[in-house]
């Protein structure tokens, strides 16, 4: 998944930010993301994990956590926008999703009009 933004003023969470996920239905307490079948539990805090390192086994992907999300600039006919690829994507309007999570105070975020891309979320629990 790609987040795409025109503007790329890194953020830091001045408090939790509520924000919104949508996941497959596992089990009480338990969610399957769409894209990467990350599995997400009610109460718990999770860190943006990268894809497979330079020289690494494929069964290596998402073990390594990002320190810090990069940003690509892009340039299309109707002007500049900015893309980064690895992240926490989340919802700012709760009409896509079924699960309601914060980005937690002080985590590196970006986001748009109607997305953001953190390196931290916390599962607060269906919406």
């Amino acid at each position: 998944m790609c987040f795409t933004t025109t503007n790329n003023t890194k953020k830091i969470a001045q408090e939790d930010i509520i924000c919104y996920k949508w996941a497959f239905f596992e089990g009480p307490d338990t969610w399957r993301s769409e894209y990467c079948n990350k599995i997400y539990k009610t109460g718990e805090t999770y860190r943006a994990k990268s894809g497979i390192p330079f020289g690494r086994a494929v069964s290596d992907i998402f073990k390594f956590p990002i320190l810090s999300l990069t940003v690509q600039k892009v340039t299309y006919e109707f002007g500049t926008a900015f893309r980064i690829h690895a992240g926490i994507h989340s919802y700012k309007n709760k009409s896509n999703s079924n699960i309601r999570c914060c980005i937690p105070k002080g985590t590196e975020y970006y986001e748009n009009n109607s997305e953001y891309v953190s390196l931290k979320i916390r599962i607060i629990g269906p919406r």
